[in-house]
């Protein structure tokens, strides 16, 4: 009896200090995880803010203009989701409401709706639009001085979603001002997820 309490105790302690361990051990990163994405947009053009590059300017109503930018990250790992991080510049008067309301879209290239934005922080005291509420500052775009917002973004695209190991997504901004309203973005900051690390 002795010698079966021992061999148990033995089997216990065997199990506590080696098996049990890795199960209560984090879930290891998978080394694709350390993979570099790789960037390619359909239109990219080039607007200095400051010292900031920004991807842009983009209008759909004015043919000076791109209207829209479709961005592929590629190099996806299998089996992990992909979260982007950026910021929107909405330049202009961008009207939330009535018959000029305005919209901006985030989406996948199936026509998935990611993010959709129709409220929008630019806003003013008086009538005229001469003093903003809440602005970054002012651009001057072609003949014009703008006030301009900035709206950080973050989207994550489940791995299901994802076709291969290249995601695209699509930007376009629906506008009602050809001279007065803009959009431009950061360059994204990409990470892989693997719907447990957030």
């Amino acid at each position: 009896m002795n010698r079966r309490r021992i061999i148990g105790a033995m089997l216990v302690w065997m199990f506590v200090s080696g098996g049990c361990s890795s199960v209560l051990s984090p879930r290891p990163r998978p080394a694709e995880m350390n993979r570099r994405p790789k960037l390619i947009w359909s239109s990219k053009p080039e607007f200095q803010l400051g010292n900031r590059t920004l991807i842009g300017l983009f209008n759909d109503r004015n043919p000076r203009y791109p209207d829209d930018a479709s961005l592929a990250v590629q190099g996806v790992p299998s089996g992990l989701d992909v979260s982007l991080a950026f910021d929107l510049f909405l330049i202009g008067t961008w009207d939330s409401t009535g018959e000029l309301r305005d919209r901006w879209v985030l989406s996948l290239a199936d026509g998935t709706v990611l993010v959709e934005l129709q409220r929008f922080p630019n806003e003013y005291r008086d009538q005229e639009e001469k003093k903003p509420i809440g602005n970054a500052g002012k651009v001057q775009v072609r003949n014009r001085i703008l006030d301009y917002w900035v709206v950080p973004q973050t989207v994550t695209i489940p791995s299901a979603w994802i076709q291969g190991n290249t995601v695209t997504l699509k930007m376009r901004g629906y506008l009602t001002g050809r001279g007065t309203e803009f959009w431009a973005v950061s360059e994204p900051k990409v990470v892989w997820t693997d719907g447990q690390i957030k």
